[in-house]
């Protein structure tokens, strides 16, 4: 559940069948060390890299000894720290249903205030209240939620990550020299 969930607020499909045990290059260990981010997600990293990959199927035995300390809580705190770092789409979410949120609330407003000018009725008290507060707290959510994409923007900044990975070079086309 955690890889789809993963997938889809990341936006590039994570294989949750490939661990932490890999065979690599050493042209991918050393992109890999460049990325000097502190929140290291290896199986994220190295897939956002785009080197081409390959599976081998390995049965796993039962654990010898003891039992796993990974906790539910300490497996969900994971899942939530790599999420945030790898994606602004939760944020985007919120911006998107508290912006709604707000265009509902004003519609609604505006059906009560034209239904009580036609029809000559008062609003009650209490659709006037829950309407203007649904309408400031869908602008609130939504005004926070692109604040919080514009501070993901800088959070993606801060990591400092190469713009583009080399695979391969070719010879220059001015000298005709060989790369090194």
């Amino acid at each position: 559940m955690y890889y789809r969930l993963f997938s889809y607020l990341a936006d590039f499909e994570l294989d949750g069948d490939s661990g932490n045990f890999r065979i690599m290059s050493r042209q991918v260990v050393r992109n890999f060390g460049r990325m000097r981010e502190q929140l290291r997600f290896f199986g994220g990293q190295v897939q956002w890299m785009g080197f081409p990959t390959a599976g081998v199927e390995v049965a796993h035995d039962e654990r010898f000894d003891g039992k796993s300390t990974y906790t539910f809580a300490k497996l969900w705190k994971l899942a939530a720290d790599t999420i945030i770092a790898y994606s602004d789409k939760p944020l985007r979410i919120a911006a998107r249903l508290g912006l709604t949120m707000a265009l509902v609330a004003f519609g609604f407003g505006s059906f009560l205030a034209g239904r009580s000018l036609l029809h000559s009725s008062p609003i009650p008290g209490w659709a006037s209240l829950i309407v203007s507060l649904y309408f400031i707290g869908g602008l609130v959510i939504g005004l926070l939620g692109i604040l919080g994409v514009y501070l993901g923007k800088a959070f993606d900044e801060t990591k400092k990550r190469p713009l583009y990975i080399v695979r391969r070079a070719t010879a220059n086309c001015t000298t005709g020299e060989a790369p090194r």
